[in-house]
């Protein structure tokens, strides 16, 4: 435990432009794929990339989320409780301080001392995350709402000022705003205040922030999204998302790698090329166990020769009636303990027919389903049925 603290600790960084503090990715990377104490000779190989699985469930990845991410969204929340409690106690130091913005505003960046470095970071993740053009070209970026137009008569009229005449991406983010301004004025008799667009009840959400960050930093990777089933543990999602990825460590992927073998055969039957579909489907254990199961779901899994074929109506399937649900949730733990099992024989030379563990795996889907589902009351004799 020591040595891990140790290790993130080191890994801690500064970046003396940005004044953000960064972590390094690489200690999660390779905590994530099973290594040690961070030492390069005992770094694992890592099947996905590590860009890949910070991504959105909705992008393709496992949602796990960058820490630069989160430390942007943390920072920002001081940014907007300044601007939102700017007239309390704490606010009014800070005013005292850096001046009548805090800081926050154009000009106003003289942060001196230890606290002055840290009231630097949550200014700097507002002007990080700020992109748009119009704000650095408006006349003054620090005027209020009510100093951008005037009253004539009921009736609200903008009056822009620009240090130099738009065109291009400004010209477009002016346009844009303009619609966004379609059938919105002030009120009278009423002073500005900040709102939440995202959630005007509930207000700013670190998370959602952090989740916004997220989907605009990254893009989809074309295959579509990642298929998640919070009634399943964590381990049998992420293998599952590998599978359909196709990076699983069977012997055939690993000689595609170029990595030398004894042996490209399976290691149970010995007949056929270890491949994905060979391996969780083809394999005459793998064949007789999906048998019992077919049996227990009343479902005919005789014509089904690939995983994608077994798994190709998941999305589906989610998506309608529990029991329908429930039989995916199987497929994926049955799937996740074919290869369990299969690296008990590789790597611990235990042996167990496959079709010998299908009550033992019945059993085992039975408590990871039930004790994930709050307020579930699956009964046992109706699993034992297959819930048909």
């Amino acid at each position: 435990m020591d040595e891990n603290k140790a290790i993130i600790k080191k890994e801690l960084r500064v970046d003396e432009k940005t004044g953000q503090i960064t972590i390094k990715e690489m200690v999660r990377k390779n905590f994530f794929w099973g290594g040690v104490g961070g030492e390069v000779s005992k770094k694992p190989f890592a099947w996905v990339s590590w860009q890949k699985c910070l991504k959105p469930f909705h992008k393709g990845g496992i949602n796990i989320g960058s820490l630069l991410d989160m430390n942007r969204a943390l920072l920002a929340k001081w940014w907007w409780r300044f601007r939102v409690e700017g007239g309390s106690l704490w606010g009014s130091v800070i005013r005292n301080i850096y001046g009548s913005e805090g800081g926050l505003g154009v000009g106003e960046s003289s942060f001196r001392g230890t606290w002055g470095s840290v009231w630097k970071n949550v200014v700097g993740v507002g002007k990080s995350l700020d992109e748009s053009g119009l704000y650095r070209l408006a006349s003054d970026p620090n005027a209020s709402i009510f100093e951008q137009g005037e009253w004539v008569g009921e009736r609200w009229v903008w009056h822009w000022s620009w240090l130099r005449e738009l065109r291009g991406r400004t010209l477009g983010e002016f346009v844009e705003l303009q619609r966004r301004l379609v059938g919105w004025e002030p009120v009278k008799d009423k002073s500005d205040s900040w709102g939440w667009e995202f959630d005007l009840d509930k207000g700013f959400s670190v998370p959602r922030l952090r989740h916004i960050l997220a989907d605009v930093s990254t893009l989809g990777d074309g295959n579509g999204g990642t298929l998640w089933v919070p009634f399943l543990p964590k381990k049998v999602n992420v293998f599952r998302w590998r599978l359909k990825l196709g990076r699983i460590p069977t012997k055939e992927a690993l000689d595609n790698m170029g990595i030398d073998l004894d042996s490209l055969l399976c290691p149970r039957c010995g007949e056929e090329v270890e491949g994905v579909d060979h391996v969780f489907i083809n394999c005459a254990a793998a064949r007789d166990l999906w048998s019992r199961v077919g049996r227990w779901w009343k479902k005919s899994l005789v014509d089904i020769h690939s995983v994608s074929h077994l798994l190709q109506e998941d999305d589906a399937l989610l998506g309608s009636l529990k029991n329908k649900a429930w039989w995916v949730g199987v497929k994926w733990i049955f799937l996740y303990l074919i290869w369990d099992q299969r690296n008990k024989l590789v790597f611990d030379s235990i042996s167990r027919d496959l079709a010998d563990c299908f009550f033992e795996w019945q059993r085992l889907a039975f408590e990871w389903i039930s004790n994930r589902v709050k307020g579930l009351q699956l009964d046992w004799y109706e699993w034992l049925s297959g819930l048909a």
